[in-house]
């Protein structure tokens, strides 16, 4: 098979699971094809279920902002070859230069004899159209008119390419596989027949180039530097020589396994993701439900995902388990910002945010730990199927919560816009009139006790408890600008001391860490190396003694440093673990983004280093830090806590600004006391150092 940008036989799946109608686009256009009721009398094909796979990525178009209007779809018995290609047509007359497309195809895939002598191993690829037979018969005479070709259906996606331009871009999901003899399970496959061979058509070609794709899409892939062509992405769900399997969706339908996976993966997805950093989570879902394929990426891949312009999924809840026809438990409690008496909803599964949308019922929280939580409702909630619904809280309960901001020295309009705002933090008054009553002071008062000369135009943000600056913030913009950086910084900063107060204690579960300051290998472009499994290379290992003065630990931007993970506790545990940095911000230390459980499970008496996780350099905010070990029976995910953060901050974290909630950030400052009782098991570490400049 060709090294061009060959769009076959990948299977590949559709977008994300995402149901909302929000920032929908008009520069946006997608064709689905869904062919799944074959005639098997007919053509030798059976049916798939690809009729399902046509709601889960019309859901995750919409999602991303695609409009109803502007998504096609063709299924089974116009999808014929010349119904593909008119199709095919049809969008490419109403896409612009700069639009974005998207190309889904769930349906058989096939092997036929090259017809024009250009494959290696003297097979096309092709998608296989509903009249498409699966076997040469002599007698028919047939010459695979109705098998429509990797190379044509190439020079169609390449006409889209040209016409998006260098600012769109064009991605193509394939749901489907071509080869194989037979099946190694139960499951439906898409595909799995022999080669369609025409006698004196599969010539081999010594000069053809083969990979590992099997698609050929002629000029797509070879076009090169051509600035004037969209960027073009190709999802596939197998590797040319593997079978594609269908598995089971949430409500136990059949779908096709990479349509799935992307559409699980796309609803994660924020501004930042690329198509790369996308397919590296579809990896991880598909091993889980189809481990004997291996889905593939081709195309420019780097690029940000319709560069960037998309709807970021709002962090949600899972029903755990239904106590009783009143009362469900949820997987998120005190740590995860979750109190007694939130308003919780329940919504669709795949709902990106619930902005515009209504519950299918609302109850209240009537019982948390740390962990944990169960919501009661008046009436009752019917829930049978635990993964049809996704949690989201309505509101906030603030009751008992408070920190106190006292305001100085600033003008009067900002003094004015300020107190408004830090009084409706979720209802919560918080403005104080006494500079002794306060957790946070906002002042134009200078280190030196000075209020700053007219026109250095920078406001401070103060910690009371340490003196510290916790962000300084320059005049430069519109007062109700400078009054949302200002409201943010007080919402992570007060989040970030609540966090950090927490103290739970349970011998049975305990994990801790210990730093390993390293010298790692670098390349010649100065990134580490690492060896064939994704393991950093270490060239040596310095003593943690020597980072350490006054029994403090100490690093700089400089430093590198990698972490041993030690189960002291009694049982086998779960544990994650966060980064507070001086002005309260969140970052996920390890394991970073999705959880796999693997990642975060250390046994009773045993420890390890993770070989693939390094803390490359620590950067400003200079000050004192701290590393805060959770350990719990169960697999712990604290996305919902992880804050933003802006440039030259730590190099070990991901961006997770869409797992965030702003309304948690204003759950208030520490509370007064440094302990939480639980109900529940588990235990937290913390593990203070300071950063210094270099």
């Amino acid at each position: 098979m060709k090294k061009n940008r060959q769009l076959f036989y990948y299977l590949l799946i559709v977008l994300s699971s995402f149901s909302n109608k929000l920032y929908a686009d008009e520069n946006k256009h997608a064709l689905i094809i869904a062919i799944g009721d074959y005639d098997r009398s007919e053509t030798g094909w059976g049916p798939i279920s690809s009729e399902n796979d046509i709601p889960l990525i019309k859901s995750a178009l919409i999602g991303q902002g695609f409009e109803e209007k502007n998504i096609a779809i063709l299924q089974d018995e116009n999808a014929d070859k010349a119904g593909i290609i008119e199709a095919l047509k049809i969008l490419l007359e109403s896409v612009s230069r700069g639009d974005y497309v998207v190309v889904h195809y769930s349906g058989h895939g096939q092997q036929i004899s090259d017809d024009n002598n250009d494959e290696i191993d003297g097979l096309d690829e092709a998608l296989v159209t509903i009249n498409a037979p699966s076997l040469y018969e002599a007698s028919a005479n047939y010459k695979g008119e109705e098998h429509l070709r990797d190379e044509e259906f190439g020079e169609l996606i390449d006409q889209l390419c040209v016409k998006a331009g260098s600012n769109g871009q064009v991605l193509v999901i394939l749901d489907s596989c071509h080869s194989g003899t037979g099946t190694r399970g139960i499951a439906k496959v898409r595909g799995g027949k022999e080669a369609f061979i025409i006698p004196g058509q599969n010539k081999m070609n010594k000069n053809a180039i083969e990979d590992g794709t099997g698609m050929n899409l002629s000029s797509v892939n070879s076009r090169g530097n051509d600035k004037n062509m969209a960027p073009f992405i190709l999802f596939a769900g197998a590797k040319f020589d593997e079978l594609n399997y269908e598995t089971k969706d949430e409500n136990g339908n059949g779908v096709g396994s990479l349509s799935f996976a992307v559409a699980k993966a796309f609803s994660e997805i924020n501004t930042n993701s690329t198509y790369a950093s996308v397919f590296a989570r579809i990896l991880e879902i598909m091993a889980e439900i189809a481990p004997n394929q291996t889905p593939m990426i081709e195309g420019d891949f780097n690029y940000k995902i319709f560069n960037g312009d998309v709807v970021e999924q709002v962090y949600y809840y899972k029903i755990e388990k239904v106590i009783d026809e009143n009362k469900i438990q949820i997987n998120g409690g005190n740590i995860t910002g979750i109190s007694k008496g939130d308003k919780i909803g329940l919504y669709k599964n795949g709902t990106p945010s619930i902005d515009n949308e209504t519950a299918f019922i609302s109850g209240i929280v009537s019982e948390t730990n740390n962990f944990s939580a169960t919501v009661k409702f008046e009436s009752k909630h019917h829930v049978t199927n635990l993964k049809s619904y996704w949690v989201f809280i309505e509101e906030y309960n603030l009751e008992g919560l408070y920190f106190g901001i006292y305001i100085e020295q600033l003008n009067a309009d900002l003094t004015a816009i300020l107190s408004e705002r830090l009084n409706n933090i979720n209802n919560l008054s918080s403005i104080v009139k006494n500079k002794a009553d306060a957790d946070i002071l906002i002042t134009s008062v200078t280190e030196k006790g000075k209020v700053n000369p007219l026109g250095s135009n920078v406001i401070y943000v103060k910690s009371m408890q340490t003196g510290s600056i916790i962000r300084e913030i320059k005049l430069d913009k519109p007062n109700n600008e400078v009054s949302s950086d200002i409201t943010k910084t007080v919402k992570q900063y007060t989040q970030g001391m609540f966090i950090k107060s927490l103290e739970i204690n349970d011998e049975n579960y305990k994990v801790e860490i210990e730093f390993i300051p390293v010298l790692p290998a670098f390349d010649n472009s100065g990134n580490p190396k690492t060896d064939e499994y994704g393991n950093y290379i270490i060239n040596d290992t310095l003593d943690i003694e020597d980072f350490t003065i006054d029994g403090n630990i100490e690093f700089k931007e400089t430093d590198i440093v990698m972490i041993k993970l030690i189960n002291t506790g009694k049982l086998d545990a779960y544990f994650s673990i966060i980064d507070i940095q001086p002005d309260g911000i969140i970052n996920s230390f390890y394991p970073l983004g999705i959880i796999q459980p693997q990642e975060c499970f250390v046994e009773a008496g045993r420890s390890y280093i993770p070989r693939n996780f390094m803390i490359i350099g620590f950067y400003p905010p200079y000050g004192k830090e701290v590393i805060k070990v959770f350990a719990n029976a169960k697999v712990i995910d604290l996305n919902p806590i992880i804050t933003t953060r802006g440039d030259g901050t730590r190099q070990i974290s991901n961006s997770l600004g869409a797992l965030m909630k702003s309304s948690y950030q204003t759950r208030g400052a520490a509370p007064k006391t440094g302990s939480v009782s639980t109900k529940d098991t588990g235990s937290t570490i913390m593990y203070p150092f300071i950063i210094k400049e270099k």
